[in-house]
């Protein structure tokens, strides 16, 4: 088995896949988030950084999320398991083989 192929046994989180709702026909703007589907899903941290924002230093975590391939996901969706929601920053299809997308997401506070 390569590095690449799915190990079905770590997708033990299930996670909710929100699709943007947009405001305009042009989908430029962003009114919030609806429920697309779940998934089961992998969710490793990866990094923890603090950062000031908005005059306070708040912690800005990024994890990687591993989830079976599909084709209608891109990087204006969010993930949400539980209260937590992550920002999709990056997709990766790993050597192309159409069997997982590897998200890195930084979580929205």
């Amino acid at each position: 088995m390569s590095k690449s192929s799915l190990n079905a046994g770590a997708l033990d989180q299930r996670v909710s896949l929100l699709r943007p709702v947009y405001e305009n026909e042009f989908q430029d703007e962003i009114s919030g988030y609806t429920e697309a589907g779940r998934a089961w899903a992998s969710i490793q941290p990866t990094v923890a950084v603090e950062v000031g924002e908005a005059g306070r230093t708040v912690e800005r975590v990024t994890v990687l999320i591993t989830i079976r391939y599909r084709t209608d996901l891109d990087q204006r969706w969010r993930i949400g398991r539980g209260v937590q929601v992550w920002e999709i920053q990056g997709i990766v299809n790993p050597l192309n083989r159409n069997e997982r997308l590897d998200l890195s997401c930084r979580e929205v506070i």
